[in-house]
């Protein structure tokens, strides 16, 4: 379809700007130095739609990954590759996932089987490229794992289900009272300080202890003690009111929290000379931007400019005069993405003097429209969906999008709270901070929702890049990684010297994967654009130009993402909420029925059983030699938890070991090193392989580096390095590795042969949906789905057409249909649908 192409007189003024030679212009600076960042440093968003708010175990999480980049989140075609990771509440990653990238999409899920816990589990989604910008960007979602059957008594067998209690727990304290003085209350002047004689907007945040908003009321009172103007949270603990500071007084606000407590803090300095930056989005189709100017200022008539940008896309730009107290300039919001947009006034040399960021509602999301044939079904009947979807303009358009199912009689949630594609591609994720119901402000367009944005714009901030940092260079740390694998290396003298020209040889056997090539003048090597599975593994091979062994291979670490801090660490819950109540009770009737009709619950637990005896520990170890400790006085015994995908040791431990770090030393790659050590100043540790101190660099690097032990065949690692009478035995901190019985210590060390599985591809499952046909509806089974349908892959064509259909379950209630979506220019779009189900 052709779209008429519509340049605004602004991106034509600036357009001819450009042209014009102009290099000591520090606005053309300005402007250059954003245009190189967004081409060099392409900003990549990330959002994971999922079927459920929240789970329980032994359900299985659905999920399609949105991959967008730019100012218009037109569908990224700059990463191929997407990760994606499960992390429990004591930080640790569960379980990472790893999905190829079709125009900037993906569809996956997690199965949660019974061995998980219930608690607070986090999914995290990124791509090799957004590691380059602050983690903060990632996308970060907070939600709740509960098991229907802790703490509970099965009515059936009488056999009280017990769950044992980790220590690890994250702490979800309410606020007390008495507790709520020791909030943090902050004021934030607009666009930066309070300048005297200019009225100006001052907004306020109020946080808990428990980092959640707080609603508080107070009055602003000069030194003299009169009371200046009173103030009253609006949402989420923000508020904001107007002040006109006069010369020589200072200001305090008297805060009065909800038990009645009070507190005062001192509002910031006023100054005499300055400017203030307001936006006023009172019209329907335009902003104003007004610059004020303090007396001593305008009448100088210095000159300033104003760059209003929206990740990177200029808006407008412009010099100003600043020759009267106010100067005015009306933008059209059509010109603007929807999402934050930043003005930024700066002074003759190009240094910015204020900023205000505000959220701009452009008409560019999708009209997205659903029709059924009624809107009440009956249990296990048919429902058929004609879809409809236009551009902004009411044009027929096509889009890739995902529809979930759910019945909200048991799958309870505020709506506030649902992470939505519209709340996370155009607020959260151009947002460092934990951000309290963000949903809240996308579910209508009221004036006091708009009012509650703009505190939030007002206290939270934008924070992509700093404009003093646009001219340096930017070099990627890490590269962006296409639509295949790749496996690299170098491949070295027993000297450690590179070698060129060697032969290099991949095999994988279960992956079918033949390849070979040769190394470079640095002696390196590279697999690329590799394509398989999960799970597989692989051999490397390496010889000289002349096929002698005598050679080394050193394979390149994966670049594992470490564990970020959870921002959104205040949307735990503790499961007492009456939401995560429902869906239990119904998770709960679900399994106790289903055996009735002699069928398998989702998760099969056993009655508990007593153990009198059992396997002695050391029966499960290989021989051990004269070098060990007693059972239990290690300062960390460890587990590796997914031995499989282990590229070698030394990464598989890197940050798993408490004060232990591997750094290279000598040949070693990854030598495990201890700070401090009271004993061994140098902090190389000892390794002990089943009883038997290993000294040869040869051999420790063959362990960490080379995976000359396979990691599957690990049984545990122990680690040694406060206890002094052990590290006496011992000799200094020590590392040891206890393997399965097998003959590994004698095997022949071949540093040309390297034997490891890399992190594939994860492929989808496709979405189970019962098929009620042929009077078959009638059938006594009871359908307890909580997902009635789940569906990735709904795409409209170019006449903007869409159909699907579902059956419901056997259970009446208000279903729930969301759509999210995109289409190809990078409208966003989403709609709510709802109809009634009888029995």
């Amino acid at each position: 379809m052709k779209r008429s192409l519509y340049i605004p007189f602004f991106s034509v003024l600036i357009l001819v700007l450009a042209c014009i030679p102009s290099d000591n212009d520090p606005v053309n600076k300005l402007i250059a130095s954003l245009h190189k960042w967004v081409e060099t440093n392409p900003q990549e968003k990330v959002y994971l739609h999922t079927d459920k708010p929240y789970y329980a175990v032994g359900d299985t999480i659905w999920f399609k990954a949105y991959v967008t980049m730019g100012s218009r989140h037109k569908p990224s075609t700059h990463s191929g590759i997407l990760y994606v990771d499960l992390i429990n509440e004591r930080d640790s990653i569960q379980k990472t996932l790893k999905f190829q990238l079709t125009k900037g999409t993906s569809a996956g899920d997690l199965i949660l089987a019974d061995d998980f816990k219930e608690g607070n589990y986090r999914l995290r989604a990124y791509t090799q490229w957004m590691r380059n910008s602050d983690k903060d960007y990632f996308f970060d979602h907070t939600f709740m794992i509960g098991d229907p059957f802790v703490n509970n008594t099965d009515a059936k067998s009488n056999s009280k289900i017990v769950k044992k209690e980790t220590k690890e727990k994250v702490s979800k304290k309410a606020i007390l009272k008495g507790e709520l003085s020791d909030s943090d209350v902050q004021f934030f002047p607009e666009s930066g300080g309070l300048i005297n004689g200019i009225t100006s907007k001052v907004a306020f945040k109020a946080i808990g202890i428990n980092g959640a908003g707080i609603s508080i009321k107070g009055k602003i009172k000069d030194n003299e003690g009169k009371e200046i103007a009173g103030f009253s949270s609006l949402y989420a603990g923000m508020g904001a009111f107007d002040l006109k500071p006069e010369s020589g007084k200072s200001y305090v606000a008297e805060i009065v929290y909800p038990d009645g407590s009070e507190k005062r803090i001192m509002l910031p300095k006023v100054s005499d000379d300055g400017y203030v930056v307001s936006i006023n989005q009172g019209n329907k189709d335009s902003l104003s931007v007004s610059i004020k100017a303090s007396s001593g200022v305008y009448q100088r008539a210095k000159t300033v400019a104003l760059i209003v940008q929206s990740s990177g896309e200029i808006i407008y730009s412009s010099p100003i005069k600043m020759s009267k107290p106010i100067t005015s300039i009306r933008l059209a919001k059509g010109s603007f993405p929807t999402g934050i947009a930043q003005f930024t006034l700066f002074n003759n040399e190009g240094q910015p003097l204020n900023e205000r960021i505000a959220f701009v509602r452009s008409r560019d999301l999708m009209q997205l429209k659903l029709k059924t044939e009624k809107t009440s079904y009956n249990t296990k009947e048919n429902v058929w969906i004609e879809m409809e979807s236009k551009d902004p303009s009411g044009k027929f358009v096509a889009g890739n999008f995902s529809v979930t199912v759910i019945n909200e009689g048991k799958v309870p949630f505020d709506e506030t709270s649902e992470s939505t594609i519209l709340s996370n591609l155009l607020l959260s994720s151009d947002l460092k901070g934990y951000i309290e119901k963000p949903n809240h402000y996308f579910i209508d367009e009221s004036e006091e929702t708009s009012r509650a944005l703009d505190n939030l714009m007002l206290t939270q901030g934008y924070r992509r890049f700093v404009w003093n940092n646009l001219g340096q260079d930017f070099t990627p740390v890490y590269k962006t990684e296409k639509s295949g694998i790749e496996i690299s290396g170098r491949v070295v003298t027993l000297g450690n010297k590179p070698l060129v020209n060697a032969k290099v040889n991949l095999l994988s056997l279960n992956g079918g994967i033949m390849e070979d090539t040769r190394t470079n003048t640095d002696g390196r090597f590279k697999f690329d654009d590799l394509m398989f599975k999960d799970g597989f593994k692989f051999v490397v091979q390496a010889k000289t130009h002349d096929n002698r062994k005598n050679v080394e291979i050193v394979l390149d670490s994966a670049q594992v993402q470490g564990i970020t801090t959870n921002k959104n660490l205040p949307d735990a819950s503790n499961g007492t909420s009456t939401d995560i109540k429902v869906y239990l009770e119904n998770s709960r009737n679900q399994d106790q029925a289903l055996p009735k009709f002699g069928r398998l619950s989702r998760v099969q637990r056993l009655r508990e059983v007593k153990i009198i005896a059992k396997k002695r520990e050391s029966e499960k170890f290989a021989p051990q030699g004269m070098m060990q400790i007693p059972e239990g006085h290690a300062d960390q015994t460890f587990f590796l938890e997914k031995p499989e995908v282990c590229a070698n040791l030394g990464v598989c431990l890197q940050g798993r070991l408490h004060g232990v770090f591997f750094g290279k030393v000598g040949i070693v790659n990854n030598y495990p090193l201890s700070r401090p050590d009271p004993i061994n100043l140098s902090g190389l540790m000892q390794i002990i392989l089943n009883g038997r101190k290993i000294e040869d660099p040869i051999e420790i690097a063959g362990i960490f580096d080379s995976n000359e032990i396979d990691p599957m065949d690990i049984v545990k690692i122990e680690v040694v390095r406060s206890n002094l009478a052990l590290m006496g035995l011992l000799g200094r901190a020590s590392i040891l590795i206890y393997t399965k019985k097998a003959p590994l210590r004698n095997k022949k060390y071949t540093p040309n042969i390297v034997n490891f599985s890399a992190k594939g591809f994860d492929k989808g499952r496709e979405f189970y949906e019962p098929r009620y046909e042929n009077g078959d509806k009638n059938n006594r089974i009871p359908d307890f789905r909580s997902t009635i349908y789940w569906n990735p892959a709904v795409k409209t064509n170019n006449d903007g057409k869409a159909y699907f259909d579902f059956y419901n379950a056997s259970e009446p209630g208000v279903y729930k249909i969301v759509v999210e979506g995109i289409n190809a220019a990078g409208e966003l779009g989403r709609l709510v649908y709802r109809y009634k189900v009888e029995e």
